[in-house]
């Protein structure tokens, strides 16, 4: 079953001191896969963070977690909705003070595979100078690539790599950059190799790559779907 995909931006900049930030209402239905990506520009203020939302609780899977030596934090997690009920998202964190900014992400999937969304062979994760590209074979054809970066230099020259198209891409001059790189064709219309990639003119880069799987015909959530239009 092929993805379909909506998204939501939320970005808290440098002016604001509160611990926390927290997404638009989104409109989810049963069986839809949320993603969630934090992109922060002091690992050691933000502290570990913690995710929660509204309506009833959900189950967060952290799907990886890196930090560019106490500088800019990229966190992502998961999480199936069992319900109809729309939702926000907020990301939780130490009291971060006034010169921190934070940027967060949320994708949801409908379509996506039901008991293994985000399969833990094709997360990836690191740090790097310049030039993040990730090789990824999709389980599933179908299937969703994400890519999120953070420079806590804000050289604001993100720019994706071939065949791969800049999601969102925020910049907070002498804070950070951050950007979502997706493949230009998304979801993936076969299980063969991609990679996944942007450039950049070099800082230091805190990224993780996955992929969220597309579900078997026979295990896609068999209701109807309501129809929404975001900002």
């Amino acid at each position: 079953m092929t993805i379909a995909i909506v998204s939501d931006y939320v970005t808290v900049d440098n002016s604001a001191a509160e611990a926390s930030i927290t997404s638009g209402m989104l409109a989810l239905s049963i069986g839809d896969v949320l993603t969630v990506e934090l992109i922060a520009d002091d690992n050691a203020n933000f502290g570990t963070p913690t995710i929660s939302n509204s309506g009833s609780a959900l189950a967060w899977t952290n799907i990886a977690t890196t930090n560019t030596n106490g500088n800019c934090k990229v966190a992502a997690w998961w999480a199936l909705l069992a319900d109809n009920t729309d939702r926000t998202v907020t990301l939780n964190g130490s009291a971060a003070p006034s010169g921190t900014t934070r940027r967060l992400h949320c994708n949801v999937h409908t379509g996506a595979h039901q008991t293994n969304p985000v399969p833990i062979g094709n997360v990836f994760s690191g740090v790097g100078a310049t030039d993040v590209s990730q090789l990824i074979t999709p389980t599933a054809a179908g299937s969703a690539l994400h890519l999120a970066v953070g420079d806590w230099n804000a050289t604001n020259t993100f720019a994706a790599g071939a065949n791969c198209t800049l999601d969102a891409a925020f910049n907070d001059t002498g804070q950070m950059s951050s950007a979502l790189v997706r493949p230009t064709t998304q979801p993936r219309t076969d299980a063969a190799a991609f990679t996944i990639s942007e450039t950049d003119t070099g800082g230091t880069i805190a990224w993780i790559a996955f992929e969220v799987q597309a579900a078997a015909v026979a295990d896609a959530p068999q209701m109807g779907r309501r129809i929404y239009i975001l900002p």
